[in-house]
């Protein structure tokens, strides 16, 4: 019986463990802009994958957990930013270490480039 319920404790571990990610961050939006989208990728991977967004936008000031499942334990990723609904405008931020950060911060810079911090 005991080891039926630590079979049982550790497979329930195991999905806790799968659906939150060392990766997971909280987004902050203060670009000013409302963004469309929101993708990672591994640095110097060409494809991103799928919307990171859990609603169809993110406005200006607002704040959103970002889940999601990594194909690799790389550190260093891209953050790709729509600024409209197409994806044709678009702005990505390169080289982020999401395996230290809890927030990133992604603003506009007074020239009209993109920056961020982390916290």
């Amino acid at each position: 019986m005991k080891k039926i319920i630590l079979i049982a404790a550790l497979s329930l571990f195991s999905v806790v463990a799968k659906a939150q990610s060392a990766m997971d961050f909280t987004f902050v939006n203060q670009t000013g802009e409302i963004l469309w989208g929101l993708y990672v990728s591994e640095t110097m991977n060409l494809e991103w994958g799928e919307d990171l967004l859990p609603s169809e936008v993110i406005g200006d000031g607002e704040e959103v957990k970002i889940t999601f499942s990594p194909s690799s334990t790389e550190c260093e990723w891209d953050i790709k930013l729509n600024k409209d609904l197409s994806g044709e405008k678009f702005v990505t931020v390169s080289d982020v270490n999401l395996c230290s950060i809890m927030r990133l911060i992604i603003y506009k810079t007074r020239s009209g480039g993109y920056e961020y911090r982390t916290e």
